[in-house]
């Protein structure tokens, strides 16, 4: 096929011109360069004076450049990617600093031809105290003396010569120009870099806790920044010049956080270390997305961002915050995983919380036995009582009544300590805490007495029980036999030494067991008297008179008397035998003092009036406020009745305290430090759940043991055991 040779020419000679043009547009056209100015000084001075021009996005070839200053073209010294440098031209009078590049006219900004300029300062950062040395030119006047202020702020000079002034950066100074004012005329020169550390965030926390350091002139390279806690040093993680993120070291203790900028040591705020948060209860633990959630422990923040709760991995949202409790909501599409709380960082993981149609939220009361009717609230239960299967702790329970968010059941047969459960169409929801199996039961109403007034639980099951005005002690079997055991038989007084019956008391006031099974007697004198497990009866120390309340071991052996002596209150300590007579006040003592698993005293502090507040052995009064009353809640809130009898509960980390006014037991929470009530009755007799259950008197509790709680009921002659 033969083509056309005109056509031919003419797509070629098109082609031509098309490489001709874009060679010719290759050849003429600047690469684009994105200049970025952020400082230029000095902004004054004469011919010949230079600018430097500071910067990025610059091109180092000098000859894409020109300038003009004031409207005369100006020579460009030097260009790098962050600098170029314009050389004055001779003029006068005050106007633009132009740079020019491929076609593009930049303002830098206005220079005054005058005498004054700053050309330089050494150094050009620093901490506040720092002495700058300025260069320039027409810095003296006979008339009136140069100012210097570095950001605005006005700088104390130190010396001043015509080209030189040392001047001392400021405190509260942040980073800015050097400006240099000599009557009429001023001269910003380069900017001044303050190295400072003004706060931290947070401020609390422990190993790994994120924390953000926030001042000024930190170096971005995170390499050239020094972080320590209280000595250690802490990784960087992230830099700019006005922040530095860090993370708390391992081995992080309570400190000050400072800070080394290269050569330039910063003293910080302290930083203070506090325990991880702690989860006690969780509730409800499932339900559909939007469910409020309620999370009671300890160790919460207040501070805005420093809590945070997870679900299953997805953030949820806070409603409220206490030091103790948060309320957050379920996002939608939970599913199933742990809820973690973490507090700056401080993470702990709590119970898994299930996304779906069914949850419990709690159920009242929280403890009893069979035929205790208890009433469960929560979502997505049927309305139909047989729809809704209900067991405690495996044990099938009667559903009496049922809303969609309330069913009402009684406790079955069988019942014990464990979790409710509710199941809906195959859909199953678990309490957020056990259902206690909670109760009174009479070990024995065979005391031969009503005039009894202490107690205490032996090894074995069994009990020994005081009897002041008759000087005896008066054992009771596990099988509920009472038996004299020591004391003479008809109440005689005296010191006599002998196994059982053939010692002596005079007065008795309190006993305890220590771990090896031995008996201790406290006298009202303050004498000590030991039982040994064989019935020996001997003196373990005899004291002069001192007025002793009430006798406590705590973990160690260690025995502690009420007593008071004169205008002394307080407590004696013995150890092995030996009686330290140094009196910790707190007022005065009556009863049975308690010593908590860290050996902090709780001891009955009465004043004129009655025994209505609690000491604790630091001089002053740590519950109530002297005022008879009934009221549970914070140390200063709660009221007694009276105080009477008081017992550390280890298992449970109580103080339990007999109230014999309000026939009340109550309890303090150290944790907390809140007061509750375990139970308050009328006065009779009833065995039952704590609710229904009657006491005559509520004279003493004792600990077995194992830490089954029994209580002392003077008027009705009986051991009771309490179950909570």
């Amino acid at each position: 096929m033969i083509q056309d040779p005109t056509k031919t020419y003419t797509l070629l000679l098109m082609l031509l011109l098309v490489l001709i043009g874009g060679c010719k547009k290759d050849k003429n056209e600047h690469p684009v360069l994105v200049f970025k100015v952020v400082n230029y000084f000095p902004n004054s001075g004469n011919t010949g004076t230079l600018i430097t021009i500071e910067g990025s996005g610059f091109d180092n070839d000098l000859s894409k450049y020109t300038a003009t200053v004031v409207g005369k073209q100006a020579e460009v010294v030097s260009a790098t990617a962050n600098y170029v440098v314009v050389m004055v031209p001779a003029g006068s009078g005050t106007g633009k600093i132009e740079l020019k590049y491929a076609g593009n006219v930049h303002d830098i900004g206005t220079y005054t031809y005058q005498a004054l300029s700053v050309k330089a300062i050494s150094p050009n950062r620093g901490p506040v105290g720092t002495n700058i040395r300025i260069r320039g030119e027409g810095f003296s006047d006979p008339d009136k003396p140069a100012v210097v202020t570095i950001n605005g702020n006005p700088a104390n000079i130190v010396s001043l010569s015509d080209t030189l002034i040392i001047a001392t950066v400021p405190d509260k100074t942040l980073s800015g120009p050097v400006e240099v004012k000599v009557k009429e005329s001023s001269s910003k020169g380069p900017n001044f870099r303050v190295q400072a550390l003004f706060d931290i965030t947070p401020k609390t926390g422990g190993k790994g806790t994120k924390v953000t350091l926030i001042g000024s002139g930190f170096e971005t390279e995170v390499a050239k920044n020094q972080v320590t806690f209280n000595g250690k040093a802490a990784q960087i993680l992230e830099a700019t010049e006005t922040k530095l993120l860090v993370q708390a070291p391992d081995g992080v203790q309570t400190g000050r956080v400072n800070l080394k900028i290269e050569d330039t040591p910063i003293e910080g705020p302290v930083f203070t270390v506090i325990a991880p948060p702690t989860i006690s209860l969780i509730t409800p633990l499932s339900g559909p997305a939007g469910t409020e959630v309620t999370i009671t422990g300890t160790g919460f923040s207040t501070i805005a961002g420093e809590t945070k709760v997870a679900i299953n991995g997805k953030d949820a949202v806070i409603k409220s915050v206490t030091a103790t409790e948060l309320k957050v909501t379920v996002p939608v599409n939970t599913g199933t995983g742990n809820i973690q709380v973490s507090v700056n960082d401080q993470v702990v993981a709590g119970p898994v919380y299930t996304e779906q149609a069914v949850g419990i939220s709690g159920f009242s009361p929280d403890n009893g036995n069979v035929g205790t009717v208890v009433t469960i609230t929560g979502v997505g239960f049927s309305t139909t009582p047989a729809n809704n299967t209900v067991t405690f702790n495996g044990v099938v329970a009667k559903v009496n009544a049922a809303t969609a968010t309330q069913l009402v059941v009684v406790a079955p047969q069988g019942v014990s300590t464990g979790f409710i459960k509710v199941r809906v169409n195959g859909v199953e929801a678990v309490s957020p805490k056990v259902f206690q199996t909670s109760g009174v039961i009479t070990i024995t109403t065979g005391l031969p007495h009503t005039s009894v007034n202490a107690f205490c639980a032996g090894q074995h099951g069994e009990f020994y029980v005081l009897f002041r005005t008759y000087n005896q002690v008066y054992k009771v079997d596990p099988n509920g036999t009472v038996t004299l055991y020591a004391g003479d038989p008809n109440g005689r007084t005296g010191n006599n030494e002998g196994i059982g019956t053939l010692g002596r008391f005079t007065a008795p006031v309190g006993i305890v067991m220590d771990k090896q099974g031995n008996l201790f007697v406290a006298e009202a004198s303050g004498n000590i008297k030991k039982i040994a497990p064989n019935g020996m009866v001997t003196m373990y120390v005899a004291s002069a008179s001192i007025g002793a309340s009430g006798l406590a071991i705590d973990n160690q052996d260690r025995l502690y008397i009420g007593a008071r002596s004169g205008s002394f209150f307080g407590f004696v300590i013995v150890t092995n035998g030996v009686p330290n007579y140094s009196f910790d006040l707190y007022a005065d003592p009556e009863g049975r003092m308690a010593i908590d698993g860290v050996g902090k005293v709780y001891g009955s502090d009465l004043d004129a009036t009655g025994r209505y507040a609690i000491g604790d052995g630091s001089y002053e009064r740590l519950i109530g406020d002297y005022s008879a009353g009934y009221a549970d809640g914070s140390y200063s809130d709660a009221r007694f009745g009276t105080i009477g009898n008081m017992i550390w509960a280890d298992t449970k980390k109580l103080v339990l305290v007999c109230d014999p006014e309000n026939n009340a037991l109550r309890a303090i929470n150290p944790a907390t430090q809140k007061v509750t009530t375990i139970f308050k009755t009328q006065k009779g007799f009833k065995d039952g759940g704590l609710a229904d259950a009657l006491f005559g008197d509520i004279t003493d509790v004792t600990i077995a043991p194992n830490g089954d709680i029994f209580i002392l009921d003077k008027t009705n002659k009986a051991i009771r055991k309490v179950t909570f």
